[in-house]
């Protein structure tokens, strides 16, 4: 399956970004999901952060790593500090089946972003000149 998604910009700045429609997040049990617009953040190094408004609706407090799991995260201006992380369930529309990933969240997050880790999970071509981001789930050889 290959999608592409076009730049956008993001809600707190005129920069414009890769934005992914229709990811949606679920708490392990189901129980509570969100669908979300997410920009991509290749300086990022983890699967999905969340503002932790989203985080507390989804109930994830009660899913989270074990204490010394917990990713100490340092900013490009050197400040350090401990992310909230918990297992989730994402899917994203026409490329992602169900699938379990570490979500983060800050204080410091005021839009969801993904990162690195999931980005890895696919193909990606950004394509800079057309402003587009090509995304391909690559099936398993069998």
């Amino acid at each position: 399956m290959n999608v592409e998604y076009s730049y956008e910009k993001t809600g707190y700045s005129n920069i414009l970004a890769p934005k992914i429609p229709e990811l949606t997040i679920k708490n392990l049990l189901g129980s509570k999901q969100k669908s979300l617009n997410v920009l991509l953040d290749t300086g990022y190094d983890g699967f999905l952060v969340i503002p932790e408004e989203i985080y507390e609706d989804l109930e994830l407090h009660t899913f989270e790593v074990m204490e010394d799991e917990i990713p100490i995260v340092e900013t490009f201006s050197g400040e350090k500090f401990i992310l909230r992380t918990a297992n989730t369930l994402i899917e994203v529309e026409e490329l992602l089946d169900e699938t379990i990933i570490e979500v983060d969240t800050t204080p410091y997050c005021k839009e969801p972003l993904i990162g690195r880790q999931l980005l890895e999970l696919f193909i990606a071509v950004l394509d800079g000149r057309e402003k587009i981001l090509k995304l391909e789930y690559p099936e398993n050889d069998v």
